[in-house]
């Protein structure tokens, strides 16, 4: 079982450069946050830090504007990764029971499944916060036709440790977004080392955003809470 780990990471500051993400220490006030509350949407607003003096990655103006009390800081568990898993793996298998045409196409190219964004790097840092969760599941590429990438699911994490999302008071717990991309590779291709690859590639706004957090394994299961990215030393030189 995949565990935290406070080892040095290579290959991530160059990247960071290269996407155009920023890597900055800040101070939050409720005069910033206000501020940026007042201005969500501008590309250079600077968004407020969850806590006073933490590091924030923050990726072409993308980063949520939800401030801190706004925010859960409750360590995220093992058994809170199995619970995201299990949502994960219910959510796809009700998709393939009602797109029979998807099941044939994918229902086997299925990589593996990772918490990322935001809860990704509370999980590995414990200093973000969490707003909501984001899980992406990975699949090696049908060459028939991509995974549907818009797809967009919103789930209830279930449970009230972490409160709710403020975008979702009627549920019982923090919103959870249930999201896809195919990868371009074979199956069977490791799992870390498929999302690495495309991470660094940086070849579409969504790795570039994903690039800017952390991103934990919760599927297969012998690897739940491993850190895949960022690239651990020893994974470098067999990502490149």
């Amino acid at each position: 079982m995949g565990t935290r780990t406070s080892a040095r990471h290579a290959g991530s500051a160059c990247f960071f450069r290269r996407c155009g993400a920023v890597r900055r220490r800040t101070t939050w006030s409720p005069a910033a946050s206000a501020a940026a509350t007042r201005s969500p949407t501008s590309a250079t607003a600077e968004s407020p830090c969850p806590r006073p003096s933490c590091w924030l990655w923050r990726s072409e103006g993308k980063m949520s504007n939800v401030g801190p009390e706004g925010r859960s800081f409750h360590q995220i568990t093992q058994a809170d990764l199995q619970r995201l898993a299990q949502i994960a793996a219910d959510d796809l298998s009700d998709f393939f029971d009602r797109h029979p045409e998807w099941a044939g196409q994918y229902q086997n190219r299925v990589l593996g499944t990772a918490l990322c964004q935001g809860a990704a790097s509370h999980y590995l840092h414990g200093e973000a916060g969490i707003n909501d969760f984001d899980v992406y599941t990975f699949f090696a590429r049908n060459p028939v036709r991509d995974w549907y990438a818009k797809r967009n699911k919103t789930a209830d994490f279930g449970v009230p440790k972490f409160g709710t999302s403020v975008d979702q008071p009627g549920f019982l717990g923090r919103r959870v977004d249930l999201l896809g991309r195919s990868l371009d590779v074979s199956v069977g291709t490791d799992v870390g080392l498929a999302i690495r690859r495309w991470l660094q590639a940086g070849r579409t706004k969504s790795a570039q955003l994903l690039a800017a957090k952390a991103v934990v394994l919760l599927s297969p299961a012998d690897r739940l809470g491993e850190v895949v990215w960022p690239a651990p030393l020893d994974a470098v030189s067999a990502t490149l």
